[in-house]
This record gives structure tokens, C-alpha cells and sequence, in this order.
């Protein structure tokens, strides 16, 4: 059943940038770790190192950002995207196994989840307080509008128009 799975998601892999929904992925037998993935993007990047995929990743969020709602990010220390030293909009997280990675990256597009943000220390960072796409560009932003808008700037960052 491994190499069953593997096979499958290498052919994914090799595809063109495909955007996989919980009912495909059962269609195509494609088994997922991790149940709480509501969307799946996966994309090709080639040759590169670790560091520069994490990069290209958080440079993709911080042009989105820029490019779709006027948000502009300011540089840190610290791995994700920030409007401010205190306010962070965006984190990235990366596994690599056996040369294949699982990704995420998430925005506080909405601010309701800013309430339990407040409750927890996210990443480590004491000072730190989320921050949301809705409050910082100043209008209702949806989770679907905001993704649509985003796959366009991800796949031109690595590439893959």
C-alpha cells in the first residue's frame, strides 16, 4: 500500500500544479496524513534547497499580501509574515521526508480566530499577537476569494504559470 501511495503522489508531483479537494483525493486513492488539510496544492519546484523553497514560499505570502490587498509586511528575524515586531499575519511550516515535503502555510484570513490566538503563545514568540488579511486591508476578506487570489502569485513565485 506504500509504495502504492508513493507512486500515486509521484505522479501528482510530475503533474502539472494541481489543486486536490478532499473527494479527489478519495477518487484517487491518494491517502492524506493529516485530516485537517480542508485544501491541498500540490506543485513541482524543481531543484532547490530547503531554505530557498521556505523563501519562495513566505515571498509568495508577502507578495499576495502586497499585490492583492495593499498589505504591506515588514522584515523579521523570526519565520512566517509580519506586519509589525508584535503583529503576525502569516506562518509557514515545512516537513521534509525522504525528499518529499508536506507544507503549510496559513493567514488569519477572518478575525475569529484571533480570540483563541490571544489565549495561546504561537511558535514560541511571547511578544507576538495574530494579526488578520480582513482587519489589516480594511474590508471582508472570504477564505475562498483570498485563495483564489493567492494560487496565481504562489505558482508565478515558483515558476509555474
Amino acid at each position: 500500500m506504500r509504495q502504492k501511495s508513493q507512486k500515486k503522489l509521484k505522479d501528482c508531483i510530475d503533474q502539472e500544479p494541481t489543486l486536490f479537494l478532499p473527494n479527489e483525493m478519495d477518487k484517487q486513492h491518494i491517502m492524506d496524513q493529516d485530516k485537517s488539510w480542508d485544501i491541498r496544492y500540490s506543485i513541482s519546484v524543481g531543484c532547490i534547497s530547503l531554505a530557498q523553497y521556505i523563501c519562495k514560499i513566505q515571498t509568495s505570502m508577502k507578495r499576495h499580501l502586497l499585490e492583492n490587498y495593499g498589505i504591506q509586511s515588514t522584515e523579521s528575524d523570526n519565520t512566517g509574515v509580519f506586519l509589525s515586531s508584535t503583529r503576525k499575519i502569516g506562518s509557514i511550516g515545512v516537513q521534509v521526508r525522504h525528499r518529499l515535503t508536506n507544507h503549510g502555510l496559513a493567514y488569519n484570513v477572518t478575525p475569529e480566530p484571533l480570540k483563541w490566538f490571544d489565549q495561546v503563545v504561537a511558535c514560541g514568540l511571547t511578544d507576538v499577537k495574530a494579526a488578520c488579511i480582513s482587519e489589516a486591508a480594511g474590508r471582508d476578506v472570504s477564505v475562498k476569494d483570498d485563495l483564489t487570489a493567492f494560487i496565481p502569485v504562489i505558482s508565478r513565485v515558483f515558476d509555474r504559470e
